[in-house]
């Protein structure tokens, strides 16, 4: 939770992607629950993986553009 809340506070795509959901009518808790989840299945396909973590990824260009 706590990691979420930072996230979207300072990491540009993070912020976008909250910000878009909140624009599309989510709850603020929903918001950050989904910026959860979306970390969440980041690292575990970088561990699964073994490549490096990447925010930029996770992350589409389409909700930068939007915020």
């Amino acid at each position: 939770y706590m990691p979420a809340l930072t996230a979207v506070r300072c990491d540009p795509y993070a912020k976008a992607f909250y910000e878009s959901l909140i624009s599309r009518g989510k709850k603020k808790m929903q918001a950050i629950a989904a910026v959860m989840r979306k970390y969440l299945t980041g690292i575990w396909a970088c561990m699964s993986g073994d490549e490096p973590f990447d925010t930029a990824k996770l992350f589409s260009s389409e909700h930068l553009r939007k915020a």
